[in-house]
Formats: structure tokens, sequence, C-alpha cells
């Protein structure tokens, strides 16, 4: 997400590149795992994500 996140701010053709390759991959993991972290983060919103993650250790719930 993080890696992602950055690729999103620099809008650069090599970093659209790496992140629509990180939208698109087909994995289970690094692709659906991706997109399910990406709609948890539309949802609640990065901050309440890493914060929530420091204090409890655990994902926060979806909003949505």
């Amino acid at each position: 997400m993080l890696s992602y996140r950055y690729y999103q701010e620099a809008n650069t053709p090599e970093s659209r590149y790496h992140s629509l390759s990180k939208e698109q991959n087909a994995d289970p993991i690094y692709g659906e795992g991706f997109r399910r972290m990406r709609a948890l983060v539309d949802s609640v919103g990065f901050p309440t994500l890493i914060e929530t993650l420091r204090t409890t250790k655990r994902l926060p719930a979806s909003k949505g």
C-alpha cells in the first residue's frame, strides 16, 4: 500500500506503470490482497488504517 501511494503521488510514466501493475495483478495474494486493502483504505482512510494497526495490531473494520 505504501509503494502504491508513493507511485500515485509521483505521477510519472514509470510510477503510473507500477501502480497500474499493482491494481491489475492477477495473483490472489498480491493482486486480490492489494485490492482488498485499497478498498479498506478508501473506506476508512489511510491515517485511520495506520493508527488502528499501531494501537490494536489489527485491521480496522470497513465503514462500507
